[in-house]
């Protein structure tokens, strides 16, 4: 009977019988991402049981909107990044890499990273975990400002469209009105401040003929944007 036992067991474990696998958590290397500028990942069990003191910090962040970066983890997937740039994540982890508080941590966990988007079970999974994630990590850190690139960015863009705005705000206002004579004259003083021959076969060219000017401004044949729900049902 105990040979049975024996038997039984053996086999249970050889076929994964009644097992359950732990979950694996990524992990990036914060000293690696502060002194080398590379993001260096690793997969270790999250369950305490195995006796590994595993200790990391859990980022909660604001996301932004950025050009796509991809990244190996060397962990079976690669990551999409486009909540913030890599370079403000590197001076983040150099910044904790020189906390008296967090300098002794090893990893750090942001989703953006540490999270298989591209499998759906794997994702699934770890989303099944992540209040265990946050509740197992040393620290929380808050980073509200982790897409600065992207704000600064945005209003940089926004500032040049002010801008923009303000240096032709006569040209739009009858733009706007369809003053196509008044239009026109501010393309004729235009014309003078560059030095353009009062050639008026070639000015008729330049204005007429070309996509810069009031004519072609006024004239535009704009598409209305379609709604795509009243499109289905017409």
């Amino acid at each position: 009977m105990t040979h049975d036992n024996q038997l039984g067991h053996f086999f249970k474990g050889f076929l994964g019988i009644g097992t359950k696998k732990p979950f694996h958590i990524v992990l990036v290397d914060i000293k690696e991402a502060a002194k080398k500028r590379v993001i260096h990942c690793v997969e270790k069990p999250l369950d305490e049981s195995n006796g590994e003191d595993l200790n990391y910090v859990a980022l909660s962040y604001r996301w932004g909107e950025w050009q796509e970066t991809l990244i190996d983890t060397e962990v079976g997937y690669t990551a999409s990044i486009t909540s913030f740039d890599l370079h403000d994540f590197y001076n983040l982890c150099d910044a904790m890499a020189c906390d008296p508080d967090l300098c002794s941590i090893q990893y750090v966990w942001v989703d953006a990273i540490c999270v298989d988007q591209v499998n759906h079970e794997r994702r699934k999974a770890t989303i099944y975990q992540m209040s265990n994630i946050y509740e197992h990590a040393a620290y929380i850190l808050a980073v509200p400002d982790l897409h600065s690139t992207y704000l600064r960015n945005a209003m940089l863009k926004n500032e040049d469209i002010m801008n923009c705005s303000r240096h032709y705000s006569e040209y739009l206002y009858h733009l706007i009105h369809g003053n196509y004579e008044n239009l026109a004259a501010i393309d004729e003083s235009f014309l003078d401040d560059c030095g353009t021959p009062k050639d008026t076969s070639l000015r008729e060219l330049l204005t007429k003929k070309t996509g810069h000017f009031a004519e072609a401004f006024i004239k535009c044949d704009y598409q209305p944007i379609k709604h795509p729900v009243r499109q289905l049902i017409t």
